[in-house]
């Protein structure tokens, strides 16, 4: 007496994925997998590549503030260097938002724009700086005789 084998999905023996066996003949196909298996586990859900950025909102606000304030280091750097100390607080937030995009990966963008704004600001700011300081020593030496 033969045993009967139940209908099911099995092995193909070509090596080609899998056949299902009706109870009485094989029929072609491999069956949809129940798994996604394509990627690992997404931390936010599902299966895939990599998973989308977290929105961060503190990283938002910090790189906003630091591009706020280069703007408004550069637009005080012409008032006698006052914008050095807005562009180097400008640069410390920035370079706090940047590590947080690093963690997070979100805003990027707006972080390296607020350190490079905050950047441009602090040469500026000493530049002009150094130029009116010695302008200004040049003519007070100048007066003095």
């Amino acid at each position: 007496m033969t045993a009967e084998v139940p209908p099911g999905w099995y092995p193909d023996p070509n090596g080609s994925g899998q056949k299902y066996w009706d109870g009485q003949q094989w029929q072609g196909g491999a069956p949809a997998p129940l798994v996604p298996t394509v990627g690992a586990p997404s931390p936010y859900g599902g299966f895939g590549g990599p998973a989308a950025p977290k929105p961060d909102t503190a990283t938002s606000l910090l790189g906003l503030w630091s591009l706020l304030m280069g703007l408004g280091a550069l637009v005080l750097d012409f008032l006698c260097g006052v914008g050095i100390v807005f562009g180097l607080v400008g640069l410390g937030v920035g370079l706090i938002a940047l590590n947080r995009s690093k963690q997070t990966n979100a805003n990027r963008g707006l972080v390296i724009a607020g350190i490079a704004v905050n950047g441009v600001a602090l040469l500026l700011g000493l530049v002009l700086v150094i130029f009116f300081g010695t302008a200004f020593t040049a003519g007070f030496s100048s007066s003095g005789n």
